[in-house]
């Protein structure tokens, strides 16, 4: 049996010295598993908390950016809302502008001098983003000068800076003046304030007096002669009304409500020449012809109205917008 150093003595020099570095190995690779791999796996968690946590950080910084951003706009948002809904204190609302052009019939009524041509006329410059409106009539009205004048000095609308007057020419003649002059109105659907309210209180014309119409010149037959009233006329329309008129008749416009009267290039569609407003006299000049409307067939005239001469309709289903001279109502019958 050998002991130790006979062991010692049989091995080969060089199997110490190996022997010797496996421990040292071994004692590398215990102190690696057991110290340094602990240390690293913490280092790598703190780094990746450390990124999270950077990355937070970014997050809310570029949150806060944001939400000072949208502070901003929405002031500017507001500021601009506000310059808005001051400029559009000084203007009418569309119903206003409206409801003014109507009155034109009444001052005119008022004072006994009748509006021959209302019409609507190209605006002069395109207004952006329908902040606000602007509207252009060209007025023509005759009677005499002196009520020429005070139907304008009775126009209390026109003291709002929303209504201007311009080109105004009156001129005097026999029997009759006339009366030609641009009216120009703003309005805007932002405006909260009845401007018309800031009018002081004065008595407006009663509406049955809007058509100052002038009276036909009948002559006088030399034997008794029937009166034939206006009776419809039949022509190949489905579903339109019988006319009441035939060329060569005038018409007066009937419009109850707001509204006006297209005059058209052709007799279907919505290509307008011009507006014609309630009391105004149209000469037919040719027709019936049968048109559309709103999917619907209505009766069409050549009319002329003020030099202009266009297709307008006698009425709808529901609505005659012409109606004889003897009969200017009858929309309402």
């Amino acid at each position: 049996m050998l002991n130790l150093s006979e062991l010692r003595d049989s091995l080969p020099d060089n199997f110490l010295l190996f022997a010797l570095i496996a421990l040292v190995v071994a004692g590398n690779v215990l102190f690696v598993v057991t110290s340094v791999l602990p240390g690293w796996q913490a280092y790598e968690q703190v780094t990746v908390r450390i990124a999270a946590d950077e990355a937070a950080l970014e997050a809310r910084a570029a949150e806060h950016d944001a939400a000072e951003m949208v502070s901003v706009l929405q002031a500017q948002v507001d500021t601009a809302q506000v310059r808005r809904d001051d400029a559009a204190r000084m203007l009418l609302t569309p119903a206003q502008a409206d409801s003014f052009v109507e009155r034109l019939y009444h001052y005119a009524a008022s004072r006994g001098i009748e509006i021959v041509n209302l019409q609507a006329q190209q605006t002069p410059q395109t207004v952006e983003n329908g902040i606000y409106e602007v509207r252009v009539f060209r007025l023509q009205a005759v009677g005499r000068v002196g009520e020429l004048v005070k139907a304008i000095a009775a126009m209390q609308e026109i003291a709002l800076p929303s209504i201007v007057l311009d080109e105004i020419v009156i001129e005097s003649g026999v029997p009759e003046g006339s009366l030609t002059m641009t009216l120009m109105i703003y309005s805007s659907p932002f405006t909260a304030n009845n401007l018309l309210d800031l009018l002081p209180d004065s008595p407006v014309p009663a509406i049955e007096q809007q058509r100052p119409l002038t009276a036909p010149v009948v002559p006088v037959p030399l034997n008794p002669v029937m009166v034939v009233e206006a009776t419809p006329v039949p022509i190949k329309c489905p579903g339109a009304r019988a006319t009441l008129f035939r060329a060569g008749d005038r018409a007066v416009v009937d419009f109850n409500g707001i509204g006006a009267l297209r005059i058209l290039e052709a007799p279907s569609g919505f290509d307008t020449l011009t507006q014609v407003y309630d009391g105004a006299v149209l000469h037919l000049l040719e027709g019936p012809v049968c048109g559309t409307w709103r999917e619907e067939n209505i009766l069409y005239w050549l009319v002329e109205q003020g030099g202009v001469q266009g297709w307008a309709g006698e009425g709808d289903s529901e609505d005659r917008w012409m109606c004889p001279l003897a009969d200017p109502d009858c929309a309402d019958s």
